[in-house]
């Protein structure tokens, strides 16, 4: 079974790549993404370098998003 949920992010991207995937390839996370603060968003960057999947990493924009 090959759910969206089990996708990873490519490791290694800088902060600009990781920003372009995002953008491409998981849209409805991008638009959470956007309306973080840059600093947030660096943040966001900072755990995907530890947790490549993409549903953490949109679990972690959710997260940031309800405590703002």
């Amino acid at each position: 079974m090959n759910l969206k949920a089990d996708k990873k992010i490519e490791q290694g991207l800088t902060f600009e790549a990781f920003e372009e995937v995002l953008s491409t390839r998981y849209s409805g996370s991008n638009f959470l993404y956007v309306k973080l603060s840059e600093k947030e968003r660096k943040s966001i960057y900072k755990f995907y370098q530890g947790d490549n999947r993409i549903s953490s990493v949109r679990e972690e924009i959710v997260r940031r998003l309800s405590s703002s």
